[in-house]
């Protein structure tokens, strides 16, 4: 973080943290909107990232879907476009 913050940067992007369907390559298809993802930390840890960062006053910015073009179908990430999709 020190590193970081001494470059200038004043916030970092992370995208997504919530639990993504098993297999899945990029985490937009949220399976718990509830919990973190277990691949990528747990709550405490995650809670301890934003702490340090408000630390060296800097923020998060993240995003955990995309409700335009991401649907979860049946269990199965559907990307598309439009009423079609």
């Amino acid at each position: 973080m020190p590193y970081l913050h001494a470059l200038g940067i004043t916030h970092l992007y992370a995208s997504p943290r919530f639990r993504a369907r098993k297999g899945s390559l990029h985490g937009y298809d949220v399976a718990d909107a509830a919990r973190v993802n277990s691949e990528l930390g747990t709550e405490e840890e995650f809670q301890s990232l934003v702490n340090r960062l408000h630390n060296y006053g800097m923020g998060l910015l993240h995003q955990d879907w995309s409700e335009r073009n991401e649907h979860i179908c049946g269990g199965h990430n559907v990307r598309g476009y439009g009423a079609a999709a």
